[in-house]
């Protein structure tokens, strides 16, 4: 089956924030995982180390294709920090990447090799931090991220890129 670029444009835009977030955790020598990777999500939420965690809320033409509305939430998931502390580092951490006014360029990384190609653009318009959510075992402080993207239309080669 074959897509066009269109098509394909919302996993180039997950792919694009998967590499940013995980880029990000390494920097900064912290677990993470996509909330929506079911696989992994419980070994990470019962471990006591603070990890860097995101979740795509939605991703809608607005109005139409080639111009989208995307939100997400990206923040921490940490154990044993009762004032916080740790979760609103993290929290700083991401609001340095994910700032207002500031573009993301959309690439496709699903190939596993430096993508060349802009697909698009995602633009921050607000990156509003949320009130915290607990269990017994650990806490997730996130910043919800509202933001505008737009759809190149470029083609990629043969290899993807």
């Amino acid at each position: 089956m074959s897509l066009d670029g269109a098509a394909r444009f919302p996993l180039y835009v997950k792919s694009t924030l998967d590499a940013v977030a995980s880029s990000l955790a390494e920097d900064f020598k912290l677990g993470y995982f996509d909330l929506d990777g079911l696989a992994f999500v419980s070994d990470v939420m019962q471990s006591d180390e603070p990890a860097l965690c995101w979740s795509i809320g939605s991703f809608v033409p607005d109005p139409v294709d080639p111009l989208y509305s995307l939100v997400f939430d990206i923040g921490g998931k940490t154990s044993k920090d009762p004032a916080q502390f740790v979760s609103m580092d993290i929290v700083g951490l991401v609001r340095t990447v994910f700032r207002e006014h500031v573009g993301i360029p959309v690439m496709n990384y699903t190939k596993g090799i430096p993508p060349v190609t802009r697909l698009g653009e995602i633009y921050i318009l607000n990156a509003g931090v949320m009130p915290a959510q607990n269990d017994r075992t650990a806490g997730l402080r996130l910043v919800n991220v509202l933001a505008k993207v737009q759809r190149f239309n470029v083609s990629l080669n043969a290899s993807g890129v």
